[in-house]
């Protein structure tokens, strides 16, 4: 007898501890470069840096992207990797190829989208890259409660009790809060509800991976 669990998606969140300097820190850069803020469709009335700035975030917080992304991935896949019966995820290199700051105003919202349309495979010395996770790291809120809620469709469900979408809302958990980054498959979909304070500033990314 047993069982054989197939891939299956996945939320993995953790607070960074450094968070108070992290934020110092990105905050500083955000009030630094207010001026490539523009009005983007996904957020009604917030702001957003455009995705090609992802280098010049990465490049110049080496220390940060470490602490922050690096090391949550590092702990997520070693987690996953060490149950019985799944699959593991090799990972031998990757890198971030895009991120962005958002910026949220009071009564924003974010419509459902995923980033797997975004993160096409990419070769990169000679190897294949393929863009297999993303990321959200909370920098500022003082809503009392984080709103990014993330969605797996009836039709893509991979639980044979299931007869509705699969939603996982962060704003049932108490640790989900500013200073936590989350990490998820590029393909889940999520979306932002109803912010009711203003001010709320998140750095998000899409990873990309190679097994070779």
């Amino acid at each position: 007898m047993g069982i054989f669990y197939f891939p299956t998606d996945f939320v993995y969140w953790r607070t960074i501890k450094e968070h108070e300097h992290v934020k110092k820190q990105l905050v500083a850069q955000i009030e630094e470069n207010i001026d490539l803020f523009t009005i983007t469709p996904n957020i009604t009335k917030g702001l957003a840096t455009h995705t090609t700035m992802g280098l010049w975030i990465v490049e110049n917080n080496p220390k940060i992207i470490q602490t922050m992304v690096w090391d949550s991935l590092d702990i997520l896949l070693q987690e996953l990797n060490s149950r019985p019966n799944h699959r593991p995820i090799q990972v031998n290199n990757s890198f971030i190829s895009n991120c962005w700051f958002s910026k949220y105003e009071g009564g924003d919202i974010t419509t459902v989208h995923c980033h797997n349309i975004d993160t096409a495979s990419i070769v990169r010395g000679n190897k294949l890259y393929k863009g297999m996770f993303s990321f959200i790291y909370v920098i500022n809120d003082e809503n009392e409660k984080n709103q990014t809620e993330f969605i797996k469709p009836t039709m893509a469900s991979t639980c044979a009790s299931e007869r509705s979408d699969t939603r996982f809302k962060t704003s049932d958990v108490e640790e989900i809060r500013e200073g936590t980054i989350m990490i998820f498959p590029s393909s889940l979909y999520h979306h932002v509800n109803v912010m009711c304070k203003p001010n709320r500033m998140v750095l998000s990314g899409n990873i990309y991976s190679t097994s070779e």
